[in-house]
């Protein structure tokens, strides 16, 4: 090897600790930044919930405006009809509800006043010129209210007065409305319901007692819709205050003393789901009894062909019904029209009977509609203990 080759300098290889420095320098970079993706997706999720439970929050406030509203109107005897235009205009986060209503001259004043009283108790700040303007937060209520000109009489030659066509009653029908509590706004639409009308409301809930109180106070029947064991337990769980198969004797008044004492005094008792324990003579001989210091009456909701409930009650001397038929177990208008029609038949055959719907929005238009086409055929609506 030549003298005058020199050595290729050696590269420095960095200390241990500058490469342990290094190393956490890195994964404290990369550490920062997932932190800063996952709080990212944190902080979008979050305003997107945001955003969708407010939007939903507006739509439940429109919808119930809306049916109060319109409830007033129905209370007023005011039809359908007058209610000539009706639009929901959204400019950003403001929302106009538009209203046009006709009314005769001299309905005018009783209906202004009416549903001046029922936007300030609404919370609405209100002013009245030719419209009624009503204003809260972010919504605004804009009612056109016209008085319709009335067409002189015609004269005519006077005829004799038909009597009034009376229809005879042919049977009775009690409608239950079950799973009351969750929907104020239908409950409303329940006690505008000018029908004999039972409604059966499940404890805690979240406006068990408003319902309670509103029903009430519209002198309709109210029930306990005492939670039981199911037998697709535990898959599907019946709710806050439910009796199941091990609940112990001694627990089982307790419980319905707390369930009730969340609701109200009620005129009687039907079971929520319970195919499990309606079945079992045992377990329901002991809700029955704890039932009975409460009230006389217990509705056998029938949720399963094997139940004993409905004999037991009667073996205690109760006031015992039995549900003939669910008028939704599919919710649409046209299968509910048509298990009233069964309903019919049904009470034709048994001259009185229990039915059991529940609180959605299709069942009750529905009930609105052809209660009263049921009336002329014959049906007499009557609470649950007139049906026994």
């Amino acid at each position: 090897m030549p003298q005058n080759s020199k050595k290729r300098p050696t590269k420095k290889r960095p200390s241990i600790k500058y490469r342990k420095s290094n190393k956490k320098r890195k994964t404290f970079i990369v550490v920062l930044g997932m932190l800063f993706l996952v709080t990212t997706l944190i902080f979008c999720a979050l305003f997107f919930f945001h955003k969708e439970k407010v939007e939903i929050s507006y739509k439940n406030e429109i919808e119930y405006l809306n049916t109060n509203i319109r409830s007033q109107l129905f209370g007023l005897n005011i039809s359908n009809d007058s209610l000539s235009e009706y639009n929901v205009i959204r400019q950003n986060n403001l929302v106009n509800m538009q209203y046009r209503i006709q009314v005769s001259k001299h309905r005018y004043q009783s209906v202004r006043n009416a549903l001046v009283d029922l936007l300030k108790s609404s919370g609405f700040n209100v002013s009245v010129n030719t419209s009624i303007t009503a204003m809260k937060s972010n919504l605004n209520i804009f009612i056109d209210l016209e008085a319709k000109k009335v067409k002189p009489p015609i004269i005519e030659k006077e005829t004799p007065k038909e009597e009034p066509t009376v229809v005879e009653k042919i049977g009775k029908i009690a409608i239950i409305i079950d799973d009351a509590g969750n929907n104020l706004m239908l409950a409303r639409r329940v006690a505008n319901i000018p029908y004999p009308i039972t409604a059966a409301i499940l404890p805690y809930t979240p406006y068990d007692r408003e319902t309670y109180n509103l029903l009430k106070n519209a002198s309709k029947t109210v029930l306990l819709h005492l939670p039981m064991e199911p037998l697709s337990y535990p898959k599907v769980h019946p709710g806050k205050g439910a009796i199941m198969l091990d609940t112990p004797p001694d627990l089982i008044g307790s419980i319905i003393d707390d369930d009730i004492g969340q609701i109200g005094k009620v005129d009687g008792v039907n079971n929520h789901m319970g195919s499990a324990v309606t079945s079992n003579a045992k377990k329901i001989d002991q809700a029955l009894r704890s039932i009975k210091k409460h009230s006389m009456l217990f509705i056998d909701s029938h949720t399963s062909n094997d139940t004993v409930a409905y004999d037991i009650c009667k073996k205690l001397e109760m006031k015992c019904g039995l549900n003939r038929k669910f008028l939704d177990v599919q919710d649409n208008k046209e299968y509910i029209r048509k298990m009233l029609d069964e309903s019919f038949d049904l009470m034709k055959r048994y001259g009185s009977i229990i039915v059991i719907g529940h609180l959605k929005h299709n069942t009750i238009e529905v009930l609105e509609e052809y209660m009263p086409v049921l009336e002329k055929k014959g049906v007499l609506f009557v609470s649950p203990v007139e049906a026994l």
